[in-house]
């Protein structure tokens, strides 16, 4: 299935990026906001290629095997 990121075409997502997916620990988030503020990287689960833009959402295709969760946080591929 698709794995869907919370950052779209505003935030300049191209169809044709990729995204790695985090492995992460250590999470601290604003607790009036919820916005994440801090976390420490493990590693690299897997990673996306984005094959749909919207505005403010993307949808992307697992390039490798793993398992995506909600919530998870990412990156662009370097």
């Amino acid at each position: 299935g698709r794995v869907v990121i919370n950052i779209g075409a505003d935030a300049g997502v191209h169809k044709g990026d990729f995204f790695q997916v985090l492995d992460t620990q250590d999470l601290i988030t604003d607790p009036a906001t919820g916005r994440i503020l801090s976390y420490t990287v493990r590693g690299v689960k897997g990673e996306i290629v984005i094959v749909e833009v919207h505005d403010r959402v993307a949808y992307g295709l697992k390039t490798s095997k793993f398992t995506p969760l909600v919530g998870d946080i990412v990156r662009p591929s370097s």
